[in-house]
């Protein structure tokens, strides 16, 4: 089977960008999963902030949905403090809310998101 859904990986200092583009199946979940891993393994970061694109057609399979809890399980499990994902529709927000189960902030708009991310990463580091 061919893969399907795209990711565009970037880093900024401690922020990992993560641009997810269309529908998702099983085989290329699993292949941009491996590919997360390695990028976050490589960075070598301990405490990492992550920024989520999603375009208009990012959604999955059944079976690539189940695969994104896992990777959302893992970020948190791997240094990834804080959050945020743009959205592009209510589906979208649906699966991170209800099928993900995740404490990732959700956004409509990249530069509301970029705003919250830097006013929370600055509280964050009054705390340490």
């Amino acid at each position: 089977m061919n893969k399907h859904g795209n990711m565009n990986l970037s880093w900024i200092k401690d922020l990992f960008i993560i641009e997810v583009e269309g529908p998702f199946n099983e085989d290329g979940i699993k292949f941009w999963f491996s590919e997360l891993q390695k990028s976050v393994k490589n960075r070598g970061a301990k405490d990492w902030r992550r920024l989520e694109i999603w375009n208009e057609e990012a959604s999955g399979s059944p079976e690539s949905i189940d695969t994104g809890k896992l990777i959302y399980d893992w970020y948190e499990e791997n240094g990834c403090v804080l959050t945020p994902v743009v959205v592009s529709n209510s589906l979208q927000e649906h699966i991170i809310k209800n099928m993900f189960v995740s404490s990732a902030k959700i956004f409509r708009d990249k530069e509301t998101a970029q705003q919250w991310l830097g006013e929370t990463h600055k509280n964050l580091k009054r705390d340490y």
